[in-house]
């Protein structure tokens, strides 16, 4: 009881954000230094040095309830910059954003392209993101929305299953479903509400030489909304279902699926 009472603390404490955590130990190193040296302060003082530290800590404990519950969620528009290939500030913003994740992340998306060498460095550099992500034991649930895409894509999807099995699940929606998707839905901690965070991000396809491409045109992301993240999350839960996808669990039916055979007959 003890024990699961203390690791229930622990994890509690590493979902706070840095700012919450460093208020805590402020609180908790007063009261012990107030304790140890409370031999050596005047008594005529120690009444005042409890009030105040007591006032502090109530301070500290508002501030944190008021912050959680109350805190106004923050909008963001992210579109390429004028000139741009792809949208860079969209990657920065999820750069950011995965780092940061604690607990799980669910998302739809359609993946790299992977016709020239920049777009397989971006899906190489994409996948080894989600290694670092899923090192850390976070949980990740992608439902593939391109029903075919490059066998460098799929290999590199196919590298997570196998090394990440359970960890990392993946499901292609159907062919038939896959029309009605948005390029890119993420849904970040959504049972964290200080670090929460989802954004939807739409394509637009653009011709590179004889090469189709379709890139990432614009995308709006809101944190700190818990609601609104819960409800991505759940939309893309919704799309695991039988009849909207397939789930794919070996790097041999990845290639098969997003490769071979189309995704209605599987």
């Amino acid at each position: 009881m003890k024990e699961g009472l203390i690791t229930g603390f622990i994890e509690w404490f590493k979902n706070l954000g840095k700012l919450y955590q460093i208020s805590m130990v402020f609180v908790v190193l007063g009261g012990i230094f107030i304790y140890y040296l409370r031999q050596n302060i005047p008594a005529t003082i120690l009444p005042y040095v409890l009030i105040a530290y007591c006032g502090f800590a109530i301070a500290v404990f508002i501030f944190l309830v008021y912050h959680t519950r109350y805190s106004e969620a923050e909008v963001l528009f992210l579109k390429p910059r004028k000139g741009e290939r792809y949208n860079e500030a969209l990657y920065d913003y999820l750069d950011r954003r995965l780092q940061a994740a604690r607990s799980q992340i669910v998302m739809t998306g359609d993946g790299f392209g992977c016709t020239d060498r920049e777009s397989q460095r971006r899906a190489r550099k994409y996948i080894d993101k989600y290694r670092g992500i899923l090192d850390k034991g976070v949980s990740v649930l992608r439902v593939q929305t391109e029903t075919k895409s490059h066998e460098i894509w799929a290999e590199l999807l196919g590298h997570l299953l196998r090394d990440y099995p359970g960890q990392f699940e993946l499901f292609v929606l159907r062919e038939d479903t896959a029309q009605y998707a948005p390029a890119m839905m993420m849904a970040i901690d959504p049972e964290i509400k200080i670090h929460c965070s989802a954004n939807i991000m739409y394509t637009s396809e653009h011709h590179h030489g004889t090469t189709k491409q379709h890139l990432a045109s614009f995308a709006f992301a809101v944190d700190g909304d818990a609601d609104f993240t819960k409800e991505i999350a759940n939309r893309v839960r919704v799309l695991t279902k039988e009849q909207y996808s397939v789930q794919v669990k070996t790097p041999e039916a990845a290639k098969q699926v997003l490769c071979s055979n189309p995704v209605s007959t599987i």
